[in-house]
Parts: structure tokens; sequence; C-alpha cells
């Protein structure tokens, strides 16, 4: 489950660094949702993660909370990365397209 515009309304944005498949990036996040909840049931990975100090739900146990995940050919972030020129989260997404293009 996601809250929408967790972090605030759009002049509340803010660039932070994520761990994304264990390299940190730059993230914008503007109006952005919070992932609160996975099923595991659903095999969802946690591809990128923020330390968030106000992570109060403790959800996951931890304050860095999932903000990049994949379930099978879907890819969902909860950030641009386009906008501080990040590129490792596209070149992740085109690895995926050529992986599932051939199936």
């Amino acid at each position: 489950t996601l809250s929408r515009n967790y972090y605030g309304s759009q002049l509340d944005s803010f660039v932070k660094p994520v761990l994304f498949l264990n390299k940190k990036i730059k993230g914008a996040f503007i109006r952005a949702p919070k992932i609160e909840t996975i099923d595991k049931s659903k095999k969802v990975e946690i591809l990128g993660t923020l330390d968030d100090e106000s992570n109060r739900s403790n959800y996951y146990n931890r304050r860095d909370i999932p903000v990049v995940v994949r379930q099978h050919q879907y890819l969902a972030s909860c950030f641009h990365p386009e906008l501080v020129g990040e590129t490792k989260v596209h070149e992740y997404f085109l690895k995926m397209v050529k992986q599932y293009k051939f199936h």
C-alpha cells in the first residue's frame, strides 16, 4: 500500500541520497508517495531505500524505507532520479526491457 504525497506538497520537495542496488544515488522527491506495506506473497523486490528519519510507523523495523521496488516486469520508484542527473535507475530499467523483450 502507498501513502500519496507522504513527504508533503511540491513546496516540500527535497533531494536525498538513496541506496539503489547497494550504490548511493541522488533522488528528487516531489510530492512523493511512501510505500507503507509490501505483501511478501507477491514476490516484490526492494531495490532502493531511503534513510527516513521521519519514519515513525516502524513497519520495516528500521529507518530505511523502500523507494524503488520491482515485481516481475514492473518497476516503481517514489522519486525522480532524472531531475538530478542520475541514470542508474533508467539503466536498470533498460536492462529489464531487454530481458522481457525476448520472452
